[in-house]
């Protein structure tokens, strides 16, 4: 299934992005991007600091009580970050 979905959006994703991300961030910014729309690095990140983002979604993960919504804050601010141009890796790292 993994193949199945870079294969299909391989025509979708930039040399650079390919060159740049490996396999496995690529899955997560495709499955993302499909799931809650736009492109990578499409706002401007000199707007929203990473550290920025982080921090919205810890305020919100503290608010909930249910796992399976906690899950999709995570995707939507990984996804968030995604948009302002910060990578899988990045948004993880700042996470720890």
């Amino acid at each position: 299934m993994i193949d199945e979905n870079l294969t299909l959006y391989k025509e979708s994703i930039c040399i650079r992005c390919s060159q740049e991300f490996c396999k496995d961030e690529i899955l997560v910014m495709v499955s993302l991007i499909k799931k809650y729309g736009g492109f990578f690095n499409k706002l401007n990140s000199h707007k929203k600091s990473i550290e920025q983002i982080v921090e919205k979604l810890l305020i919100n993960l503290k608010k909930e009580k249910d796992l399976s919504k906690m899950i999709e804050i995570n995707e939507i601010a990984m996804h968030f970050a995604l948009l302002y141009g910060y990578s899988p890796k990045i948004f993880i790292e700042e996470l720890k």
